[in-house]
């Protein structure tokens, strides 16, 4: 067998039940939405101190694109610059304004301005 073996799936097999009152119900609805789980998972990952993390919003990630967009253009501005060809000071100005805008709506965007 190869070294590194996967864990094969046990489905669960036995049941707890657990009473709750109502304001502790509603705050593990809340936080097993948060973490994008059901109560039961939710529940499960809290008492055997799984770490639980929230599904990263897809605003994150389009703006993470962004982000990620804008420095691969300041990594080529500063290629460019380090080259020996010379990057005209107008394509300079042009390069940097594009970036100066995208980092604006970026900026913008984290606000939650549009």
């Amino acid at each position: 067998m190869n070294e590194i073996q996967k864990k094969k799936y046990t489905p669960p097999s036995r049941a707890i039940g657990v009473r709750v009152s109502a304001s502790e119900y509603s705050r593990l609805v809340q936080l097993a939405e948060i973490a994008g789980l059901k109560i039961g998972k939710y529940a499960i990952s809290c008492a055997l101190e799984k770490k639980i993390t929230a599904p990263v919003p897809a605003v994150n990630r389009a703006l993470y694109s962004e982000l990620a967009r804008c420095g691969s253009n300041l990594n080529q501005i500063a290629r460019k610059l380090n080259s020996e060809s010379k990057l005209s000071g107008s394509d300079l100005i042009i390069n940097l304004n594009d970036l100066n805008r995208s980092l604006a709506d970026v900026r913008r965007q984290l606000l939650g301005a549009k």
